[in-house]
């Protein structure tokens, strides 16, 4: 406790390097005073003492091992706080890098190109009770993007990811797809056969399509949305927009798209004219699941605007495919972080099609074309997006100052405007494209929380018995170590490590024994310790032979400085008798 107060590495290393091996993770993480339990890690986070936090944990998730033990503190620190991840990203997110490196071990050999990795990730998969850890869930909330790409957090993702969530993402959105797939074959191909009168076996397979929509999809849509929203409403999630309240459901983007499709939906099938002319009686042109009788003709306009909008509702949802893939995902994140450089573009653009269209229509010319601020407005967004064709050019007339301003407006926007975006763009995608790969991560890691609760119980026991997490890892060949873990075969060239992590001590493998002392922080490899003193013998040399050369440069100069005193002492007396 003096230590942590004190808020010193050193410290806090001798006081716990006389404990018995077999207590040491409990002695870092439980102190009794009184009838009171205190954690000296939590207390450490508590006051602001990060260096001996930072020490506590490295202590805790370092790897020793005897002739017959493994002693590792993963397991005790996640024991006595569950909420670690929460902890450290609420109160001391610095500590962050320190707990999630701990819980990697890199083999420093390599095999064939391969390193063996083991990841320690028991504990950020499954809680102590078995169900799902809500480390995942802190991190999205955090909304950190760097700490969402480390390896760790990587892994565990993209292990619930593929073992479990996938399956539901892909049925999810493909009941999506087949619904879009019957709502097109109506709305967007059988719709407009014959010249828009179709054939009774066409309306047939219409109406058929559209129930098919009105009855699958509604009640599928209403029931998700009501018991997500009813959800939010018991648990206090909701958002408050001036004297409206609002879940925070309705705050992601697929849900508000959800929400739109249903509303769209609801609408088409209250307004559908297929069911308003099923009882219109005798009229012209009346026929099975006819669409254009009196009684309907003023709502096919209003139903053809609901089918538009209800088509592009499909697209957006399905949009969320693109968090299959995280280039992709990371992709559409970029484009929606450079619309605000092209909407600078257009605005400008605005501002020279309105100078250029006023001072044009001041001018006196005979271009019908450029008559009048509207019209010279429409051609010059019409010019600048290429829409003119050069026929049309030809017909402005041989008036020089029209064709003057024009070559300038032109210019100015397909010359120096478009190249001017081009580099905004270049520059907005290179510094932002790092960033845009940690909120796809972020996307797919929120998708992987609310998936996975959804999913019941006896596919999370099937997921977990398949990651056989209870099995001990093997750190080299033959070399059986810790169990909570993933082993992988990653890239040698991706993390270089030519020194072993982990610390091993010989002699006595009694569990009440301290561990040897440590010098230079650490157990040092004799073949390691053998290098570093001839590199000093021959440093300690090179200085000692330097010194003597300078001893002896000192002593020559010497010499030859009172030869020369001499020779000029001489020649001064000689000169004086003559």
């Amino acid at each position: 406790m003096r230590a942590i107060t004190l808020n010193e590495r050193l410290a806090l290393q001798k006081a716990v390097a006389l404990t018995a091996r077999s207590q040491r993770a409990s002695q870092l993480l439980y102190v009794t005073v009184g009838t009171r339990s205190i954690s000296p890690l939590l207390w450490a986070i508590e006051n602001a003492s990060l260096t001996a936090a930072d020490a506590i944990l490295q202590d805790l998730l370092t790897i020793r091992a005897d002739r017959h033990n493994y002693y590792y503190g993963c397991d005790a620190l996640f024991a006595r706080h569950p909420d670690i991840i929460q902890l450290l990203i609420d109160r001391a997110r610095p500590l962050m890098p320190t707990l999630l490196d701990g819980l990697i071990w890199r083999s420093r050999y390599a095999v064939e190109g391969k390193r063996r990795v083991n990841y320690y990730v028991k504990h950020l998969i499954e809680d102590s009770e078995g169900n799902f850890n809500q480390a995942l869930k802190w991190v999205v909330q955090s909304r950190d993007t760097e700490l969402v790409r480390h390896p760790t957090f990587e892994l565990v993702s993209d292990t619930v990811w593929e073992g479990l969530a996938l399956r539901a993402f892909a049925l999810d959105h493909g009941i999506f797809l087949g619904f879009l797939i019957v709502f097109a074959t109506a709305q967007s191909f059988l719709q407009h056969t014959n010249k828009g009168n179709p054939e009774a076996a066409t309306r047939t397979t219409i109406f058929a399509c559209r129930l098919i929509i009105y009855l699958g999809n509604i009640p599928l849509l209403l029931m998700h949305n009501f018991m997500q929203m009813r959800a939010n409403f018991r648990d206090g999630k909701t958002v408050k927009f001036w004297r409206l309240r609002y879940t925070m459901y309705l705050q992601k983007a697929n849900n508000l798209y959800k929400m739109g499709l249903l509303i769209c939906l609801s609408l088409m099938c209250l307004l559908d004219p297929i069911l308003w002319c099923l009882s219109a009686g005798d009229f012209q042109g009346a026929g099975l699941f006819t669409q254009k009788c009196p009684r309907a003709s003023g709502l096919r306009d209003v139903y053809s605007v609901l089918s538009m909008l209800t088509s592009l509702f499909y697209w957006l949802i399905l949009g969320s495919l693109s968090g299959l893939s995280m280039r992709v995902s990371a992709y559409c994140l970029l484009c929606g972080q450079v619309i605000g450089e092209l909407g600078l573009f257009l605005v400008f653009m605005a501002f020279l099609i309105l100078s250029f269209a006023s001072s044009l229509s001041a001018l006196e010319h005979s271009s019908w074309a450029f008559s009048g601020l509207p019209r010279a407005a429409l051609s010059l967004w019409e010019l600048s997006l290429g829409m003119i064709s050069s026929k049309q050019l030809h017909s402005l007339g041989d008036d020089f100052t029209l064709h003057l301003a024009l070559s300038i407006f032109v210019t100015l926007v397909l010359i120096f405007l478009l190249s001017l975006l081009v580099a905004q763009l270049n520059q907005a995608s290179d510094s932002r494209y790092d960033e845009m790969l940690g909120f796809a991560r972020l996307h797919r890691c929120d998708s992987v929380v609310a998936l996975v609760e959804t999913i019941g119980k006896k596919k999370w026991n099937t997921f977990q018995e398949n990651l056989h997490l209870w099995e001990r890892l093997e750190f080299n060949a033959g070399d059986v170590g810790i169990a909570g873990g993933l082993q992988v075969l990653e890239p040698a060239v991706n993390h270089p490590t030519a020194s072993e992590t982990i610390k091993r001590y010989g002699g006595t493998s009694s569990v009440e024994m301290p561990w040897p002392e440590e010098r230079t922080g650490g157990d040092v490899d004799p073949f390691e310790e053998l290098e570093r003193d001839m590199l000093d013998i021959i440093r300690d040399s090179s200085r000692s032979s330097k010194r003597a050369t300078r001893s002896h440069k000192s002593k020559t100069s010497t010499v030859i400085s009172a030869a020369l005193s001499q020779a000029l002492s001489s020649a001064r007396e000689s000169d004086a008798e003559k």
